[in-house]
């Protein structure tokens, strides 16, 4: 577990958390909750049976643990359809952002994502590149979902060859995904950053690859992802918004001033980021 901490790039300080946490359970401890999270049908029964083990976990330090102990199996299941380790540890670096963001939201390493990473766990979302892709299946029909990385890399080159390979990467192992529509829904996506941002954002520059289908005007996200304010963010004080970069305050103002800025689901042009 610790080499595969280190090979997401996990922080020192969590490895040594995870390293002291690993010596007080026993290896079996937890594996039939675990075996639940590589299924959709069976992810929140996992979820719910880990945390009941698991009972006081503040910072969830002790469910990243479980977390990389399903990852290691998760990595077999690689192996096993062919898919790259390269692919895997990539796919993998959530875990390890999810904490760093942890830090720079609250100041100190946590973990409260296990409710997103079953995903990756389960073979159906992929880091390739800059981007993150998402095999989705409701109702008989399938579709990709495409998201987009705090840490991700706007140039239009780098995204460019993310939808490249994503494509080649699903025409050879997901061939029933493989020239599907890819949809993204997410506060990137909505049109009110072009009232705050210039034409020559990347931003705005990434939204014009996508033709925008419905809006959530009173969705929230940006608090978290503009403003590193996580959680429940009702009756959030407009007022004391940071303004430490030129999207804070334009936003601010904008929000202030009675604008939503909300989410909107869109999908990628066929022939995107050129």
């Amino acid at each position: 577990m610790v080499s595969l901490a280190k090979k997401i790039q996990m922080p020192e300080e969590v490895i040594a958390r995870i390293v002291m946490i690993s010596r007080q359970i026993d290896d079996t401890f937890g594996m039939e909750a675990i075996s639940k999270l590589f299924s959709k049908e069976t992810w929140s029964s996992g979820l719910k049976e880990l945390k009941e083990l698991l009972e006081d976990d503040p910072d969830g330090m002790k469910m990243l643990t479980m977390m990389l102990r399903a990852a290691k199996i998760s990595g077999e299941k690689y192996e096993e359809v062919g898919i790259g380790e390269d692919i895997f540890v990539e796919t993998m670096k959530c875990f390890s952002r999810f904490v760093k963001e942890s830090m720079a939201r609250g100041g100190k390493y946590y973990f409260n994502r296990e409710w997103w990473t079953t995903r990756q766990l389960s073979l159906l979302l992929y880091r390739i590149g800059e981007l993150e892709y998402e095999l989705v299946e409701k109702n008989g029909k399938k579709s990709i979902y495409l998201h987009i990385p705090s840490d991700t890399d706007m140039d239009l080159l780098k995204l460019r060859a993310s939808y490249e390979e994503a494509r080649q990467f699903l025409q050879k192992y997901f061939p029933a995904y493989g020239t599907l529509p890819m949809r993204c829904e997410s506060w990137l996506m909505s049109p009110a950053l072009k009232e705050l941002l210039p034409e020559t954002s990347n931003i705005i520059r990434f939204q014009q690859n996508f033709k925008v289908e419905e809006i959530y005007p009173y969705e929230k996200d940006y608090a978290e992802w503009v403003y590193n304010i996580e959680g429940d963010v009702t009756g959030m004080d407009m007022m004391k918004l940071a303004e430490k970069t030129a999207l804070q305050k334009n936003m601010k103002h904008y929000l202030l001033n009675g604008g939503t800025v909300g989410t909107a689901l869109a999908t990628l042009v066929e022939d995107p980021f050129i």
